[in-house]
């Protein structure tokens, strides 16, 4: 049953993101609202098919605190995340690398207004993704970011990146560590999708005022000790 459901769910997550994508080409023209309708649509369809086919569902703790704007760091165990906080919030500003700024794709992040930075550009990546993030928070949006850059599995730890320790100097705002469980059930790269409950906890701000390396390595122990107290079924 388990392989049923998840090849089931996958044809709609699959088919739906298709449609998301054409739609949100021909919505270009239209005011932002529509092309943000659009990506709220997908993570709405998405998160029915994880609780009504898949059996998962979704568990927000502390959401409640947040203030906006702010920056979301989030751990990246999984494609769940990518979708959450379409779910969660009316304007999320995603952090992307420019990898994904390609053909009609690219014209539709850009209508989102999401930050795109090319990390191999080095210091340059950091000037435009300060740049960007300043726009964006003028605008009262949170920002999501993933610290360590890419996905890493649960219960492992990649290296906490400088982008977002250059976003709280810069933006002088709260940052959210966010914890969650989303790789247990929603592996990298896997076919099979389990049941049971993904918590995505909000864990106290990191406010304003601390150097680099003491915002790092706060962060870096609130959110994997947070991630290690999590069900792991």
């Amino acid at each position: 049953m388990s392989f049923l459901r998840s090849l089931v769910f996958n044809i709609v997550f699959i088919g739906y993101t298709g449609i998301v994508l054409t739609v949100g080409v021909l919505a270009l023209p239209f005011p932002r609202k529509a092309a943000l309708w659009v990506a709220h649509s997908w993570a709405k369809v998405t998160f029915w098919g994880l609780r009504n086919i898949v059996g998962l569902d979704i568990k927000i703790s502390h959401l409640e605190n947040v203030t906006l704007p702010c920056i979301i760091a989030c751990k990246h165990q999984s494609a769940w995340e990518t979708v959450v906080f379409h779910y969660i919030f009316q304007d999320a500003c995603y952090i992307l690398k420019q990898e994904l700024n390609r053909l009609s794709f690219g014209w539709y992040l850009k209508r989102l207004k999401m930050i795109v930075v090319n990390r191999k550009e080095g210091r340059r990546s950091l000037v435009s993704l300060i740049s960007q993030a300043k726009d964006v928070a003028k605008t009262g949006r949170p920002i999501i970011i993933f610290p360590e850059g890419t996905r890493s599995a649960p219960g492992e730890k990649g290296k906490y990146q400088k982008g977002v320790a250059a976003l709280y100097k810069a933006l002088d705002l709260p940052v959210y560590p966010v914890a969650l469980n989303s790789g247990y059930f929603w592996r990298r790269r896997a076919f099979d999708k389990k049941r049971g409950v993904v918590q995505l906890v909000f864990l106290d701000p990191i406010l304003p005022g601390l150097e680099i390396d003491p915002f790092l390595d706060k962060l870096e122990r609130d959110l994997e000790a947070a991630c290690d107290q999590l069900p792991k079924e």
